[in-house]
């Protein structure tokens, strides 16, 4: 009898351990294939992603001063006329991802009195005249000098050090990190201030020049142009 309940148990502990080794087994098999589902939604959802970014980027409108250009074999380029620049990829101005809402917060209770409006507008900010912009003068002397000159028209010696190599107007860097509404000049566009540095300002603060900027891949400029405060 004693042989028998000691060989009884030991097949009922055998046949736990299986069970439990089963069970093990079955969590495993369930925990890998929840992992897998959440990668494929996750690889799903950059797919979608990218599929979004490539199409809002193929619609997107061209920069200011590119066009497109038969190619003559079935499809285009694109061509500068600022710059005289071409290039296969389509210049649009980067796609930013809209970033989630964030977290709703509790409503403030509402003041008892209304504060009063203010009646005068506050003073427009004075536009930069140490840029090298050529001013109601300037313009009268360029346009003496163009027909006094037989129709080619030069610039004035002293205006050329304030002229990028792509004729945009020189700024500084702490111009060229205004936004529109604190000052930033007219004649700058937005999406590619850093045209309106010299050339020596660029290389210094780039580390190339703008040449190889220029083919460097939209997301690239991108944060090039954050980390040097001119996005």
């Amino acid at each position: 009898k004693v042989e028998a309940a000691r060989a009884n148990a030991e097949a009922e502990a055998r046949a736990k351990a299986e069970r439990e080794r089963g069970a093990a087994e079955d969590r495993a098999r369930q925990a890998e294939i929840a992992r897998a589902k959440a990668e494929g939604e996750v690889e799903a959802k950059a797919e979608a992603q990218r599929r979004a970014e490539a199409a809002a980027k193929e619609n997107a409108p061209l920069l200011p001063g590119w066009e497109a250009v038969d190619s003559g074999e079935g499809d285009c380029y694109y061509w500068s006329r600022r710059t005289d620049e071409t290039r296969w990829d389509r210049p649009t101005a980067p796609v930013i991802s809209r970033p989630p809402p964030p977290p709703k917060a509790v409503k403030p209770a509402r003041p008892q009195a209304k504060l009063a409006r203010p009646q005068a507008k506050p003073a427009r900010p004075p536009k930069s005249t140490a840029s090298g912009a050529v001013g109601t003068g300037g313009v009268r002397a360029m346009a003496a000098a163009f027909s006094s000159g037989g129709g080619s028209l030069h610039r004035p010696p002293s205006l050329r050090s304030n002229i990028t190599s792509n004729g945009k107007p020189v700024y500084s860097l702490e111009v060229l990190g205004r936004t529109l509404s604190a000052g930033l000049p007219a004649d700058v566009d937005p999406t590619c201030k850093e045209e309106h540095l010299n050339d020596d300002e660029f290389t210094r603060l780039f580390g190339m020049d703008k040449a190889s900027f220029r083919s460097l891949a939209g997301w690239m400029k991108t944060k090039l142009r954050k980390d040097n405060g001119l996005f």
